[in-house]
């Protein structure tokens, strides 16, 4: 079977209260970074401020910033023209 998906029906399956918890939700994190990490789409994630939490390796390669440059950074002064940022941030 498939590593991703034993992992993905492992994860439906486990109950509340098995095991260490804090271990669980770390191995989970890691799980789904490593998937999108393997997909061939750019993927950012932000937070409700818009700054980012998340950036793949596709990301990386496509920006040529790395994960530990842009995190916590606003995606708005990064990734868009200026004379974008302005509307970006009213609608925001």
């Amino acid at each position: 079977m498939n590593e991703y998906v034993h992992e993905f029906i492992s994860l439906l399956d486990d109950e509340p209260g098995n095991g260490n918890a804090k271990t669980l939700i770390e191995g989970r994190q890691h799980f789904l970074a490593d998937i999108l990490d393997k997909v061939g789409v750019l993927v950012v994630v932000l937070d409700l401020e818009g700054n980012i939490v998340y950036f793949n390796q596709k990301s990386e390669r496509v920006s040529g910033y790395s994960l530990k440059e842009v995190k916590g950074k606003c995606f708005c002064t990064l990734l868009l023209k200026s004379e974008y940022i302005t509307e970006i941030k009213l609608i925001w």
